[in-house]
C-alpha cells in the first residue's frame, strides 16, 4: 500500500501521516525530516546554504538514513539520531532553500522509493502525488489558511519553549509557501487525482477519519 499526502508547512501533514500509518499498522515517511537533516549538516558546519555550488560540492557528506524502531522513523545524520533537533524555525527555512536544488531533491526521492518498493508506507511532504509516488493508490492534499497555520506552529514552538512571536512565524510560514509553489524543481501543487482536504476547521482525528473513510470506501 502506498500512500502519499502534500501540503504546505504547517498544515499538520507529519501529524495526520503518523496518526494515520498508526491506525493502519504500516510504516510513515517524513520526507521533510531528510531535507531538514541536510540543512542542520550544513548549518553545522557554517555551509551557506544559498549558495547552490558550494552545497553541490559538500552535500554528500551528509550520510542520512532512515531506520525505523517499533514503528517510528529514526532520522539518522553521519551516525546521530537528529530528529529532536529538526523543528526549529532556521531548520525550516533552510531545508525550504535547499530543496529547489536538484541533486537534494533526487537523493531524497530516491530513498523513499527504494522503501515503497518493500514497504506499506505512508509518505508526505511537497511533490509525494506528483513525483516520489505518483502511482500512489491513494492521494491527498491537505490545505489551511497561513494564518491558521502559523497559529498552530507558533503554539508547537512556545510549548517547546522557542523564544519568537506569531508575526515571525507567519513571515516564515509565508516565506516557505512562496518557495515551495514557485522552485523550478517540483513544485508544490495539489495533482488532479489527489483528494483535497481544507483543515482550517478540523482537528487530527478529523482529518484521519476523513481519509481513512475514503480509503476504506476506495478499497471496497
Amino acid at each position: 500500500m502506498k500512500i502519499a499526502i502534500d501540503g504546505p508547512s504547517g498544515v499538520g501533514k507529519s501529524e495526520t501521516a503518523k496518526f494515520l500509518a498508526k491506525k493502519l499498522d504500516i510504516l510513515h515517511v517524513n520526507s521533510g525530516s531528510i531535507f531538514r537533516a541536510y540543512a542542520l549538516y550544513f548549518i553545522r558546519n557554517n555551509y551557506d546554504c544559498n549558495d547552490e555550488k558550494l552545497i553541490e560540492k559538500v552535500y554528500k557528506n551528509a550520510k542520512i538514513e532512515l531506520k525505523y524502531v517499533n514503528k517510528t522513523q529514526q532520522t539518522i545524520l553521519n551516525g546521530e539520531v537528529v530528529d529532536s533537533l529538526l523543528r526549529t524555525e532556521e531548520i525550516s527555512v533552510n531545508s525550504a532553500i535547499i530543496s529547489q536544488y536538484p541533486f537534494i531533491r533526487e537523493s531524497v526521492v530516491q530513498v523513499q522509493r527504494d522503501l515503497s518498493k518493500t514497504t506499506n508506507v505512508v509518505i508526505e511532504g511537497r511533490d509525494i502525488c506528483s513525483v516520489v509516488l505518483p502511482d500512489a493508490e491513494f492521494k491527498f492534499f491537505l490545505t489551511a489558511s497561513p494564518e491558521i497555520r502559523a497559529k498552530r506552529r507558533y503554539l508547537q514552538l512556545k510549548n517547546q519553549g522557542a523564544n519568537t512571536t506569531f508575526e515571525e512565524v507567519l513571515k516564515d510560514i509565508e516565506k516557505r509557501d512562496y518557495y515551495d509553489t514557485h522552485r523550478k524543481v517540483s513544485p508544490l501543487i495539489q495533482t488532479k487525482d489527489s483528494v483535497l482536504i481544507n483543515t482550517d476547521n478540523m482537528t487530527l482525528n478529523e482529518v484521519t477519519s476523513t481519509i481513512l473513510d475514503y480509503i476504506n470506501k476506495k478499497g471496497n
